[in-house]
């Protein structure tokens, strides 16, 4: 089952709103273009997603975007060190017998 259809079998109604919102340009500080750039805004996922793996997604989706190499490597290298954390996080929690539930930070 894709993304779309676990976010609709959660109840959320707004789905289809989201997909047909219009994008705003990027002199919008809160939507830039390196955001509004797929068809659907990327918040709108990683609302979905524990912490740490909605942060390295964000990092991930814009590094591009951005500006130079020099914009994309410093996000990229976010990106991993919350993807280190994420795995640090299960490792612990199997260390520790515990499920893999979602990261609280």
């Amino acid at each position: 089952m894709d993304l779309w259809h676990s976010y609709k079998e959660q109840g959320r109604t707004d789905v289809d709103e989201v997909l047909a919102r219009p994008r705003q340009g990027q002199d919008d500080p809160v939507n830039p273009t390196h955001y509004t750039r797929f068809p659907v805004e990327p918040i709108e996922i990683l609302e979905c997603l524990p912490y740490n793996r909605a942060s390295a997604a964000k990092y991930i989706i814009r590094c591009e975007a951005k500006g130079d190499n020099k914009d994309a490597i410093t996000d990229l290298k976010k990106a991993i060190w919350f993807i280190q954390r994420e795995l640090k996080r299960l490792e612990n929690n199997t260390a520790n017998g515990q499920g893999p539930s979602p990261s609280a930070t």
